[in-house]
């Protein structure tokens, strides 16, 4: 994701480079609102983006509100190994199905830096709630003990974030805009977890309980498609 950033950024510089005299007929006014699309990764079995929207108070100073979503499943069943090497090892197989989903709406803050270029920079400050669920179920089998077993666990709760960012806006044309930024976030995070083991014999085992924990993120990249309205 890195690697699209950067290539994004370069391009912009040298948009802003070969067209300096109509930059100034794409960028947005006082009341100009931007709906945006955004994405910092997808698959054929995940996906991170969201949706926003833009509005500019005045030339330089614009509101932004955004819905973001962050979805990823795995599958990986099947996977046989070998344990206790030797002559004759012994053959393991594990069966393990993960998902996790996310939902986040916040506002953000944001100050445009104007030039003749058509490129932009800008920095902002802002808040986002999430709802996060995280599930994974994993199973076993022994061959040679004739043994299986498996466990699944869950999380679920609730995460609040504080955010700085900076990033460039290309305004290519009248209406449309891509631009791509780095951010800076503080989290605060309280979830539920339950665990669940359960073993062929037929001992089965639960446990519960909370956690709540602060985290520091740096240089989680984005990229926005914007188009005015």
């Amino acid at each position: 994701m890195k690697t699209c950033v950067v290539a994004l950024v370069v391009l912009m510089v040298l948009g802003s480079c070969v067209s300096t005299s109509a930059s100034e007929e794409n960028l947005p006014v006082k009341g100009t609102k931007q709906l945006m699309f955004g994405f910092s990764g997808w698959g054929l079995s995940s996906y991170k983006g969201g949706v926003g929207l833009r509005y500019y108070i005045r030339e330089k100073t614009v509101l932004r509100f955004g819905l973001d979503i962050n979805w990823m499943k795995n599958d990986d069943s099947g996977w046989r190994h070998e344990v206790h090497g030797g002559d004759d090892p012994e053959l393991i197989t594990d069966t393990l199905e993960r998902s996790e989903f996310s939902v986040g709406a916040g506002a953000v803050l944001e100050r445009h830096f104007r030039s003749s270029w058509s490129v932009v920079p800008y920095a902002g400050l802002g808040a986002f709630w999430w709802y996060d669920k995280y599930k994974s179920d994993e199973a076993y089998e022994r061959e040679r003990r004739d043994e299986t077993g498996g466990r699944v666990y869950e999380s679920k709760g609730h995460t609040v974030e504080g955010l700085l960012l900076a990033g460039l806006q290309w305004h290519f044309a009248p209406n449309m805009s891509l631009g791509g930024e780095y951010r800076l976030s503080l989290k605060y995070s309280r979830k539920e977890n339950d665990s669940t083991r359960s073993y062929s014999y037929g001992l089965t085992t639960v446990d519960h309980d909370t956690r709540k924990q602060y985290d520091l993120t740096v240089d989680a990249s984005r990229l926005w498609l914007s188009i005015a309205f």
